[in-house]
């Protein structure tokens, strides 16, 4: 058994790539301790090692400023490497393996820079994980490797922040799979920034990405995301948190347990550009509903945003429970096995730009108790039910197809409110109980009322 610590400033440990500090197998203690402890200690450099079977395999603490490069934790019966109690650390080219709980773990005020080839894959908890009002910088060109984990992949939390940036010709790359709980996450005032970032999310057992609890998380600049086959929803938003999407981003999100995108509880989803810029989200043939924004939430995406929703095992689209979506972009909601668009429980819904909703086995827009739905050059066509059902709530149209609808073009009942201007439609359905206002020469009651697929 061995155990290392250093208390003196300005020392280097070199292990020339061969050298191990085994720490013999001991079982962590209520006071953290490594295999290798930096106690205090300023400008300690470790390079070349192998550090294992320790309490904790690195650990940094009260105050300790450490560089560590081309070293490997592994089999530590805590974490691997712990950077606690207001330290700084500079990680480069490191890996972590097998560890009981983190991977790597920067706690309580400390902060961590990472740069070359990070790994941090089967250990029995997270990943990496950045907590309590801590951060972590990654330096243009990184990889970030964090899969396999018992827990998620990569976790900011309590009010702590992680921040990669990039350059032309230095893409930071992120991969958090196979992970039995979420691959990215940030919660509890926490939040993550990906710049230019090729960032990959897929099969975990909970989300690809999961923003909770009063946290942020944004993609921008020219970063590509994919969130895939995951457990539950492909990105979730919820909580009071905000997702951002900036600038030339190209989001997949498919084939995942639930959601597609899901935005709930006073959370936010916002997608835009610059003048110029163009973002691009792919959500397809999702187990639950591609995008769904709900409780109070919010969702835009920009004139310059393409999003297309389609194959979803339910439901294209859906905002309730007081919820808004705006869609400005080009937008294509499309063969989702019930309605494309469901707007209800008080909710609302903007559609305005090139909107096409076709070929969806339930209406194409389904509008019900008491939402409301704004939009303009829409086209809906090939419904298996109506290709509008609305009822106890209010449309305004203008410029916009409604065709070829299995279950008729416009179904109006119940008190329904509708303004229709320079309309194209087949058949048309209302009640006596609908105000009919527009250019359409249809007075209702118009047709029995007939039954809709949702």
């Amino acid at each position: 058994m061995e155990r290392v610590t250093v208390t003196t400033d300005r020392i280097a440990l070199d292990g020339q790539g061969g050298a191990i500090i085994d720490g013999g197998g001991a079982t962590p203690g209520p006071v953290s301790e490594g295999a290798l402890t930096i106690e205090s200690a300023q400008g300690v450099v470790i390079t070349g090692l192998t550090v294992q079977n320790g309490p904790d395999g690195i650990l940094g603490r009260r105050g300790a400023a450490l560089i560590v490069s081309n070293t490997t934790v592994q089999d530590n019966a805590d974490d691997g490497i712990q950077i606690d109690e207001n330290s700084t650390a500079d990680l480069a080219d490191c890996t972590a393996l097998r560890n009981a709980d983190s991977g790597i773990l920067v706690s309580r005020t400390s902060s961590a820079t990472f740069r070359g080839t990070i790994t941090s894959s089967e250990n029995g908890d997270d990943g990496i994980s950045v907590a309590l009002s801590s951060s972590a910088f990654v330096i243009p060109g990184t990889i970030v490797t964090a899969n396999n984990n018992a827990g998620d992949g990569l976790i900011v939390s309590s009010a702590s922040d992680l921040l990669a940036t990039r350059t032309d010709t230095n893409i930071t790359t992120f991969t958090a799979n196979n992970n039995l709980g979420n691959g990215i996450a940030a919660t509890v005032s926490a939040g993550i920034v990906l710049s230019g970032a090729m960032i990959e999310a897929n099969t975990n057992g909970f989300d690809g990405i999961n923003i909770r609890l009063n946290s942020s998380a944004a993609v921008q600049f020219g970063a590509i995301v994919s969130t895939n086959q995951n457990g539950d929803d492909g990105i979730s938003s919820t909580g009071s948190s905000d997702f951002t999407v900036f600038q030339n981003v190209t989001i997949t999100s498919s084939d995942n347990g639930d959601e597609g995108l899901f935005v709930f509880g006073n959370a936010n989803l916002n997608v835009s550009n610059f003048e110029g810029g163009t973002s691009t989200l792919l959500l397809e043939r999702n187990t639950g509903d591609g995008l769904r924004v709900s409780n109070s939430s919010q969702a835009f995406t920009s004139s310059t945003t393409a999003l297309t929703v389609q194959g979803s095992a339910t439901t294209g689209v859906v905002v309730v429970d007081g919820a808004h979506l705006d869609l400005t972009g080009t937008t294509t909601v499309s063969n989702n096995g019930g309605a494309g668009i469901v707007v209800v429980d008080v909710s609302d819904a903007d559609l305005v730009g090139n909107v096409q909703i076709l070929d969806n086995a339930g209406s194409g827009l389904f509008i019900n108790q008491n939402s409301n739905v704004d939009g303009q050059d829409i086209t809906i066509m090939n419904s298996g039910g109506a290709g509008i059902f609305t009822d106890f709530s209010s449309l305004a149209l203008n410029r916009s197809t409604i065709t070829q609808n299995t279950g008729g073009d416009l179904v109006l009942v119940q008190g329904t409110r509708a303004d229709l201007t320079e309309m194209t439609f087949g058949t048309f359905v209302c009640d006596a109980s609908v105000l009919l206002t527009g250019d359409t020469d249809v007075t209702c009651p118009a047709e029995p009322a007939a039954a809709s697929l949702y």
